[in-house]
Formats: C-alpha cells, sequence, structure tokens
C-alpha cells in the first residue's frame, strides 16, 4: 500500500502533548481514520485493530519523543528550523508548504512544529506518514 503523508493544525495549543492528545481524541470523534467502520472503542483498539499498516491518521502516533521514531512525534531543533524555513518562528502556511520536511520524515513517525502569528505561537502543525 505503501505510507501515506497526513497533516494536521491544532489551534491554539501551543504544548505538544496536550496538542496530541487533543488532536488524537478529535480524529477518533470524527472517525477520520482507516477502519472507523469497525467502531473500535478507543485510539488504542483502533490502532491494534488497524495492525502493521496503522490507521492512517494521528492515531498511530501514540507519544511525544526527544528523536524521530515510529509510533511518536518529535520536534524540530533550531538548526531544522533554520535550514527548513529559514527562521525559527515560520508560519503556518511556510510549514504546510514546506516539501523538504514533509520529504524527510519516516514512514510511520509524526514530527509537529510550532507556527507562528505576530511572534506569538499560534497553534502545531503535526505531519507525517502512515506506516507501509
Amino acid at each position: 500500500m505503501g505510507a501515506e503523508f497526513y497533516s494536521y493544525w491544532v489551534p491554539g495549543e501551543c504544548e505538544p502533548a496536550a496538542a496530541l492528545r487533543r488532536l488524537r481524541a478529535e480524529t477518533f470523534a470524527s472517525g477520520a481514520f482507516r477502519g472507523a467502520d469497525l467502531k473500535p472503542a478507543s485510539p488504542e483498539l483502533a490502532t491494534e485493530s488497524a495492525g502493521a499498516s496503522g490507521t492512517g491518521s494521528i492515531l498511530d502516533i501514540a507519544r511525544i519523543a526527544e528523536s524521530e521514531e515510529p509510533g511518536a512525534a518529535n520536534g524540530l531543533d533550531a538548526e531544522e528550523m533554520e535550514m527548513y524555513f529559514n527562521t525559527r518562528f515560520p508560519t503556518r502556511q511556510e510549514i504546510e508548504g514546506c516539501d523538504p520536511l514533509a520529504q524527510d520524515i519516516g514512514s510511520g513517525s509524526s514530527r509537529y512544529i510550532a507556527a507562528y502569528e505576530n511572534g506569538k505561537c499560534a497553534g502545531l502543525v503535526f505531519m507525517g506518514y502512515s506506516f507501509d
């Protein structure tokens, strides 16, 4: 099948763990994931029943990590922010339009990036790939 790219915007939330919890809850409630037709009782059961291919959504990301790893989301360090955006304070549009970053994310993992408006964090963008 191959890994599928996804991108999510979490407005108003700049703390990664809280944003991930909110995003997973919203995605699960909306049924916007592979296997939703099986009506799993929780995000954890959704990922279990999806098997090795995953849900094709943020439900496959269960935690925040220090470095890139399957099933986790991690942020960008200052050097990566400069490399991808030429700034440490990118806008949502700059993040969502950054093809080189999207291409550098491994299968089954996610990256989160703070998006800025008027010098303040406006929310987080999570982008990643489903499992193969």
